[in-house]
Order: structure tokens, then sequence, then C-alpha cells
């Protein structure tokens, strides 16, 4: 079982619309793979091709945003 398989299981059966990655790094390794409505990701490296772009510390000074679920991977 791979980390999206659990991820995927919890929004499923918690009916989570909502879904924040934090260290994206490959979006195809896990972000991609994740099933929800809303899905955002947070990478400081522009290569990750993030939702956001910058650390996490700098992205949660600026979010207004609230995650059924949230991944910290990095």
């Amino acid at each position: 079982m791979k980390r999206y398989d659990i991820v995927n299981h919890l929004i499923k059966k918690n009916n989570y619309k909502s879904y924040l990655e934090i260290g994206t790094q490959i979006r195809s390794n896990c972000f991609d793979k994740i099933e929800c409505d809303f899905k955002y990701c947070v990478d400081p490296d522009s290569n990750a091709e993030a939702s956001f772009i910058g650390t996490s510390d700098e992205f949660f000074k600026q979010n207004r945003q609230y995650f059924d679920c949230v991944f910290v991977d990095g």
C-alpha cells in the first residue's frame, strides 16, 4: 500500500473535500494521485510545480483556507 492509497482511503472514509500537501517536490509521486475536490500543494522548489512556491512558514502566514486533510511530506 502506498501513502497516496492511505490518504485517499481517509479522504473517502471521512468525506473530506479539501487536501493540502506540504513538501510536494514531484507532483506525480503523490499529489497527482490524490482524489479530492480541492487540492493544494506547497513546495519551496519552483521545479516542483506546486500551487504555492515557498516555504510552509511563508504559506501559512498568508493562508486563509481551511483544509480537511493535510499531508506533511517536507
